[in-house]
């Protein structure tokens, strides 16, 4: 918000905000949404993301759940 970002907080809302980014064009800062988690684009084919409550926040190769639904740019 203090940068004039604003993105919805479910993961299913977040995949239908900003604009739609093909594999071949994703950067940094771009959301990976895998259906129902979101994982957000650090460069050189990783995400960070939040695994779950025992693991907490982690960094993860795109394909950590195999294939992911999209990309979106909410930065812009």
């Amino acid at each position: 918000k203090h940068f004039g970002i604003s993105i919805p907080r479910s993961s299913s809302a977040q995949a239908n905000a900003g604009k739609s980014v093909s594999l071949s064009a994703i950067q940094a800062g771009d959301i990976i949404y895998y259906g129902g988690h979101v994982g957000i684009y650090i460069g050189n084919g990783q995400i960070i993301h939040s695994a779950n409550s025992r693991k907490g926040v982690i960094i993860s190769d795109i394909y950590y759940d195999n294939t992911f639904i999209g990309i979106k740019n909410v930065i812009d």
